[in-house]
């Protein structure tokens, strides 16, 4: 992801694809480079990096291999739009400028979308522009019908208990309104107080298979699932950290929204670490995520081509 010699290879076939211009904020300087998973864990990865389903586990001599940088994502990291900090990966970063005002916590309505059909959804970003860390900001969306009157007040959290100067945030929320029903939808923010959870995790993403993709490198998926009377193979992702603190830490989970080529979040997953690793992950130490797993059959079929936003947050 870090090499210029990719980007540069592939930009103009990403400036094909996407077609808009992005304008948004410079990261902070980059992490240091991580090993190979075949470094961390040469029993599970081959020397190219690729997961190898052992025999009795579903899906036995499945390679799984890499992750794919999509288009829209290769143009935020060419242009410097795409923040590669412990903790964070993804664009939308912006450092907090000198005169930052207290309790400013934005919402980023440029990221919102909000469900057209079915029950009123919301995805979207905020943004902590303090000079200090927030934790847990409540968005809370009030709902109101064609005749203005109020239908519902509905909050949902962002799961980042220190979400610091300069970082997105993702939030989705859902109610039990039609969205037929609703004319318009206004937000409140509420942050809360920081908590002392540890920030220094570097994330590494190990393999991802694509939703209905039969086969991966000439093997045959094994992992269907029955969704609406069909079978279907889900979009999967693997991921692990490391901690590069200097305390042990608990536990981590991991956040990830997806942005569409207008860079609104139209999805958010949370998962926590595989409880296989036992008691705390001590400094330099390593872990792996569970499996995110998404088999909705409307946006399974997308994740796979849009711009992944990354946050790595201890437990």
């Amino acid at each position: 992801m870090r090499s210029k010699h990719l980007l540069a290879l592939l930009l103009a076939t990403a400036m094909l694809v996407t077609g808009a211009a992005i304008t948004l904020a410079q990261p902070s300087p980059t992490t240091p480079k991580l090993p190979s998973p075949h470094e961390i864990n040469p029993g599970i990865f081959d020397a190219q990096g690729c997961k190898v389903v052992p025999p009795g586990e579903e899906g036995a001599g499945t390679r799984l291999c890499g992750v794919k940088i999509p288009a829209r994502m290769l143009l935020h990291l060419e242009l410097g739009h795409y923040a590669d900090l412990p903790g964070f990966e993804g664009p939308y970063f912006q450092a907090p400028g000198p005169n930052a005002e207290p309790g400013a916590v934005h919402l980023l309505t440029e990221s919102i979308t909000q469900s057209k059909e079915g029950l009123w959804q919301a995805w979207g970003l905020v943004r902590n522009q303090m000079n200090k860390s927030v934790g847990n900001v409540v968005v809370t969306a009030s709902l109101f019908g064609q005749d203005g009157a109020l239908l519902a007040k509905a909050p949902a959290t962002v799961p980042i208990a220190n979400l610091r100067p300069g970082e997105p945030g993702p939030f989705h929320v859902t109610t039990q309104v039609p969205a037929a029903k609703v004319k318009r939808a206004e937000f409140a923010l509420q942050p809360g107080e920081a908590k002392p959870v540890s920030r220094d995790l570097l994330l590494m993403k190990y393999w991802e298979l694509p939703y209905d993709r039969v086969e991966v490198k000439g093997v045959r998926r094994r992992d269907a699932v029955w969704r609406h009377g069909r079978r279907v193979y889900p979009y999967k992702l693997g991921t692990g950290f490391q901690n590069i603190g200097e305390r042990p830490v608990p536990g981590a989970n991991l956040l990830l929204a997806w942005l569409n080529d207008q860079d609104q979040v139209v999805w958010v997953e949370q998962t926590t670490m595989d409880p296989s690793f036992a008691g705390p992950i001590s400094p330099k130490g390593f872990a792996h995520f569970r499996v995110i797993q998404v088999d909705d059959p409307k946006m399974g079929p997308r994740l796979y081509d849009l711009t992944p936003m990354y946050w790595v947050v201890g437990a």
